[in-house]
């Protein structure tokens, strides 16, 4: 990725995102029907572009320190007659919560998970890069109505000492509470069965459209921007939808969607988030996705506050607009070529407006 202008200066950054994963069937290997195991190692190595483009939301979603880890490692068992799943272990809360199908394209944090959500905490929520201990419970309230909640510990990994896998217990840390209800038209259900192909650990896929209504709270009070102790919360709210089709197809056209994010301002620094998109996919010949987005994250009233008493200019927001295309050469390999425009990087008047471009290789084997 290189900023070509704007941000705090120009240049070319290098960044890779290395994952290794194992599933394991409990069924097959122990006789533990409807019940997985799960592990997944994570690598990254690189600099840092976002310290060259001043922003503050994470133009690149693999960027992070140096290091080797283990990112995830869990349990999970369905419960067929309860229609509920339960998953215990060390977990990445946006592998299910707000997460919007469509904007898993784009290469900015943001839209992976809202900033509002992602910024919050004391290092942020159980995400990448940092994860943490966790269990959640997804249930099927109706066909196609999903309801789900976790408890994570506060703070993932350690402050003091990020790097590698850590896995702390302290009182002070409290828990994160996450809940979401997602609604999409799901399969018709047949006479004489009920199908849970979604209960496992991820998204279920877009029939049409996907809403969801999630929100968050840390039991842990912390030190606000100008008050006394104030406890992490908020709210998020998505609609993503299938906007057209080609004719005898399903996977080629139009999909769009939109996110909205709102925090307590008293202890985040963004109190709001909006985030937007258009993907169409099949545009031309052979599997492609051209995407472009935008994302938005709005200043607290009271982190300006702070930032004026530093002789800081704050702006309003941080806004970002990505353009991105991938075409895949084979199944195993593709390539993705994306520009990004950050306004008010670190939403501060003093930096100005950055323009960054670049390019991924994904390779599967």
């Amino acid at each position: 990725m290189g900023n070509v202008a704007g941000g705090k200066g120009q240049g070319v950054r290098y960044l890779d995102d290395i994952d290794a994963t194992l599933s394991v069937n409990l069924n097959t290997l122990a006789g533990l029907r409807n019940t997985k195991a799960f592990f997944y190692g994570l690598g990254n190595q690189g600099g840092s572009i976002s310290s060259l483009a001043g922003d503050v939301q994470g133009l690149d979603n693999i960027e992070a320190e140096n290091s080797w880890r283990l990112y995830e490692a869990w349990i999970e068992h369905i419960f067929p007659r309860l229609k509920t799943s339960v998953l215990a272990g060390k977990y990445d809360l946006n592998s299910e919560f707000d997460v919007n199908p469509t904007a898993q394209l784009f290469i900015n944090s943001s839209q992976g998970i809202g900033a509002a959500y992602g910024n919050s905490g004391v290092m942020g929520p159980s995400i990448f890069p940092y994860t943490s201990l966790a269990v959640r419970v997804k249930t099927q309230v109706e066909n196609g109505l999903y309801f789900k909640a976790a408890v994570f510990d506060g703070v993932p990994s350690d402050p003091g000492n990020s790097r590698g896998t850590k896995i702390f217990f302290h009182k002070k840390d409290g828990a994160l509470i996450a809940t979401e209800l997602s609604y999409t038209p799901g399969p018709k259900q047949a006479k004489n069965g009920f199908k849970y192909q979604f209960l496992g650990r991820g998204v279920e896929p877009v029939n049409g459209y996907r809403l969801t209504l999630g929100g968050w709270l840390y039991t842990q009070p912390r030190m606000g921007w100008v008050k006394s102790h104030q406890r992490g919360r908020g709210l998020y709210a998505s609609v993503d939808a299938k906007l057209y089709h080609k004719p005898q197809t399903a996977e080629q056209g139009l999909a769009g969607y939109v996110r909205l994010g709102i925090a307590n301002g008293k202890i985040n620094r963004f109190t709001g988030y909006t985030g937007a998109g258009l993907v169409y996919t099949g545009l031309f010949k052979g599997h492609n996705q051209l995407g472009v987005a935008t994302a938005i994250s709005w200043s607290s009233s009271d982190y300006k506050t702070i930032a004026r008493r530093q002789n800081l200019l704050p702006a309003q927001n941080e806004s970002d607009i990505e353009g991105t295309y991938l075409f895949a050469i084979s199944p195993e390999f593709q390539l993705q070529f994306d520009a990004q425009y950050i306004i008010h990087p670190n939403t501060l008047h003093s930096i100005s407006n950055s323009f960054v471009v670049g390019g991924r290789m994904i390779l599967s084997i």
